[in-house]
């Protein structure tokens, strides 16, 4: 079974920037996801997007905007991301894959960001 969120079912992760300067935001998997696979793995994956009603929230070409495997330490993921109140979110999108010998049971892991100012 695979699931993502790109087509918002499930929702992705929306992340704001409420503060008065650009950020760098950085992610990782604090945790496996899966019982037979450690992180990084092409089984639990992460992209940035655009929000669609703020586009060019940041900057595009420099950010993680392809699916990449969750990092088990912080890299940074977003960058420049604005704080103007229309321009200030981006998407989270996540990937998901059980992998074939995975035993059942309910499977958890923390998504961590973290947040610097950029300029």
């Amino acid at each position: 079974n695979n699931s993502n969120t790109t087509d918002d079912t499930p929702s992705p992760i929306v992340l704001d920037n409420d503060c008065n300067v650009f950020e760098n935001v950085s992610v990782y998997a604090e945790d496996d996801l899966w019982e037979r696979v450690a992180n990084p793995t092409n089984k639990f994956q992460f992209k940035i997007d655009n929000v669609t009603i703020e586009l060019f929230s940041f900057n595009w070409t420099a950010s993680t905007t392809a699916f990449t495997n969750l990092p088990t330490a912080a890299v940074v993921a977003v960058v420049d991301l604005n704080y103007s109140d229309n321009r200030d979110s981006a998407e989270v999108d996540v990937n998901i894959e059980v992998p074939t010998d995975e035993p059942s049971g309910t499977r958890q892991s923390k998504i961590v960001f973290e947040a610097k100012r950029s300029r």
